[in-house]
């Protein structure tokens, strides 16, 4: 590519000096030199528009008119620039008139730029001159949206040719030979001013810059791409719709069905395959892709966007699979608790109460008989004892599958707890009346949070006072536990905040500690209402 550049600019450098050579030579600075540089100007218009603004039919015509410049050291070829010049201003930015008049404007001013006659006369330049600003005015009228913008900027520009046409052409005859030398300085200006205008009003559109425009769209849906390639090939009219395997058909985003094969008038279409799969169609101003790289780039991010959205698609099915099944195994637990603790009621523990009550019942017999003295003696007393400490264990060992103190609700059990704790704690509650009943899991592991961080204030934090929250927020319960102690509490493994971690997130919450050292410790926990993401 450096080359190539190196290689044009090397032959545009030398055409120049060739052509001033052959022309007037190098005795008067202020023929050859300002006539060099308007020639290696639109040259170098050209150049920069081929390889910077991806506009292959203005940088042709651009190019055409540097080398019809250079050409033009005889009367015969005086006026050959103006042919490719006003084919430029009539098609900007593109190379092929779009109505009759038009097409017929283009030819006139390619015969009128090879008859050096029409243009010593002045009555015929300046109408050649005012036909051509009509022309372009008219177009620029008619123009479509997308077309509007760059109609001006030709008007504009055709107004500036024409400006220093007629100056060149009416004054010398008014003003006698004195005014030939700064009419054609003017007119030179003017050729250079209406190259750089329209190179400048040119938008940057190549395909590296497309890809720059598209790239941070990897995570967002194939739709959402329609409003940044209308960017990007400065087209706001432009359509994406999408294909539909189910419909077999290309929908918009607003649901309306576009047929590839009938864009509408005035329209071009673009089909998007990958693999002879249909991915999208692009409905758009003819004018908004005519440059074969830009339609590449247009279908690669096109492509790009689908991968991508397939490629997270899948991501987000694994993903809320994963979620799922730490779900499940955190449910299934807490019912497999639940099942354990009452299997214990109804089977041993109901037994075993029984039984203590039946030796108890056996021993007040044996009293009532001898008097008050039992004859079982010893034995019995100790099944007795036996039996009551049997129950006690297990009650414990069933409230300890699903905490005793929630039986009367969440609120009694926070209070309860926090009246266990040896430090000074302040517990409110916004929970009166919840928006939705808890689900088991959801209430399980709030307490679950106030407990742990409170067993942690009594254990370690050597604080003076903590205080608890339970808000209703709008998504789901707020816990918070805060303390004043020492802090440097972390969810180290195997810890209990590191499990109250794992099971707020297997539920869809968020759990978060904030422990610096020095500066107390505040556990703050977020539980959906349902238990669900």
């Amino acid at each position: 590519m450096r080359g190539t550049r190196a290689l044009a600019v090397a032959a545009a450098v030398a055409l120049g000096l060739v052509a001033e050579a052959a022309g007037p030579g190098w005795d008067d600075p202020l023929l050859w030199l300002p006539d060099l540089l308007v020639g290696w100007t639109l040259l170098a218009a050209a150049m920069l528009t081929w390889w910077g603004r991806s506009a292959p039919a203005v940088a042709a015509l651009l190019a055409a008119t540097g080398v019809a410049w250079f050409v033009g050291w005889s009367p015969e070829t005086l006026y050959w620039h103006r042919g490719p010049l006003v084919h430029l201003l009539l098609t900007y930015p593109g190379w092929r008139p779009d109505s009759l008049t038009a097409r017929v404007s283009v030819g006139v001013g390619y015969l009128a730029a090879a008859v050096p006659a029409l243009w010593g006369d002045s009555v015929v330049a300046v109408a050649l001159s005012v036909a051509l600003v009509a022309v372009v005015a008219l177009q620029a009228r008619s123009a479509t949206r997308v077309r509007r913008p760059a109609r001006r900027v030709a008007l504009t520009a055709a107004a500036v040719l024409a400006g220093a046409v007629i100056a060149a052409s009416v004054l010398p005859s008014l003003l006698a030979q004195a005014a030939v030398l700064p009419t054609l300085l003017a007119y030179q200006a003017a050729v250079v001013a209406v190259a750089v205008l329209l190179v400048a009003a040119l938008p940057y559109r190549s395909a590296q810059a497309l890809a720059d425009a598209v790239v941070d769209l990897a995570d967002q849906p194939l739709g959402s791409l329609r409003a940044r390639l209308a960017d990007a090939v400065a087209d706001p009219t432009l359509e994406l719709a999408v294909w539909s395997p189910t419909t077999r058909e290309f929908r918009t985003d607003a649901g309306r069905v576009v047929d590839p094969d009938r864009p509408g008038p005035g329209r071009d279409s673009l089909v998007v395959a990958r693999e002879g799969r249909p991915l999208a169609a692009l409905v758009h101003d003819p004018q908004a892709l005519r440059d074969a790289d830009l339609v590449e780039a247009v279908s690669r991010a096109v492509q790009l966007c689908d991968t991508n959205a397939a490629l997270k698609a899948r991501v987000d099915e694994v993903y809320w699979q994963v979620f799922d099944s730490r779900r499940r195994l955190v449910l299934a637990a807490d019912e497999e608790r639940r099942t354990l603790a009452g299997r214990l009621r109804d089977g041993p523990l109901r037994l075993l109460t029984a039984l203590e009550q039946a030796l108890e019942g056996l021993a007040d017999a044996d009293a009532d008989a001898d008097g008050g003295a039992t004859h079982g003696g010893e034995p019995v007393q100790r099944a007795r004892e036996h039996a009551r400490e049997a129950v006690a264990d297990l009650g414990r060992l069933s409230n300890g599958l699903r905490p005793s103190d929630l039986d009367d609700g969440l609120a009694a059990a926070v209070e309860r707890a926090a009246a266990r704790v040896g430090a000074e704690v302040r517990v409110h509650l916004d929970v009166d009346p919840l928006p939705v009943t808890l689900s088991p899991d959801v209430e399980v592991t709030a307490y679950f949070v106030v407990s742990e961080a409170l067993a942690n204030v009594s254990k370690y934090a050597h604080a003076r006072q903590a205080v608890v929250t339970l808000s209703a927020g709008p998504d789901g319960l707020n816990v918070s536990v805060g303390d004043d102690g020492v802090g440097g509490a972390r969810e180290s493994p195997g810890s209990g905040l590191q499990g109250l971690a794992d099971r707020l997130a297997a539920l869809g919450g968020t759990f978060e500690v904030r422990s610096p050292p020095g500066a107390g410790t505040r556990v703050e926990a977020a539980l959906p209402w349902q238990g669900s993401a």
